[in-house]
């Protein structure tokens, strides 16, 4: 027998039951891509306040309460731009087909660049808020764009372990 509303709508419960279940499998995508989205937003944060405070105190010499300061204002920007670049890096490692099984040396100069890219105008942007004059911006840019490029793969790892250990089932 059927129901009001599948009368009204001229399918079974069968048929409305398979629809059902069809949205429902499209909610959980989109809360999984939303999850996965925070899990990369959390991943950008850890990785780069533990990367960023070593940095400014035993590279740099900034104190415990300077490099705290700095990474306030790192944690706002990763907050922002995590989850996008967790997408971008997704979208870009597809293009040029980069999975686990790529090798290694291959993998890295891809991550490297993927990295690169999107490091430069976030630079650029932090150093321009900063007041920074033209020539130390060119200068900052270019130094922090070549440390960036060198934790492109330790982060790509570090980012597929935390998706991983976080419960994201695929993490490309």
């Amino acid at each position: 027998m059927q129901s009001s509303a599948s009368n009204i709508a001229g399918q079974s419960d069968e048929s409305n039951n398979i629809q059902a279940k069809g949205t429902l499998r499209e909610d959980d995508a989109k809360k999984g891509e939303r999850y996965k989205f925070w899990i990369d937003t959390l991943s950008m944060n850890t990785f780069f306040f533990c990367v960023g405070a070593f940095n400014e105190m035993v590279v740099s010499g900034l104190s415990f309460k300077q490099s705290m300061k700095a990474r306030l204002v790192g944690g706002l920007i990763n907050t922002t731009t995590g989850g996008l670049y967790g997408k971008y890096s997704d979208w870009a490692q597809k293009k040029l087909n980069i999975t686990e099984d790529t090798p290694i040396l291959i993998r890295t100069v891809a991550n490297t660049a993927i990295f690169a890219v999107q490091a430069v105008p976030i630079n650029l942007t932090m150093y321009k808020i900063a007041g920074a004059n033209n020539k130390h911006i060119l200068i900052a840019t270019t130094v922090g764009t070549a440390v960036c490029s060198a934790l492109g793969e330790p982060y790509d790892i570090y980012k597929n372990w935390l998706r991983k250990k976080m419960g994201v089932k695929d993490s490309k």
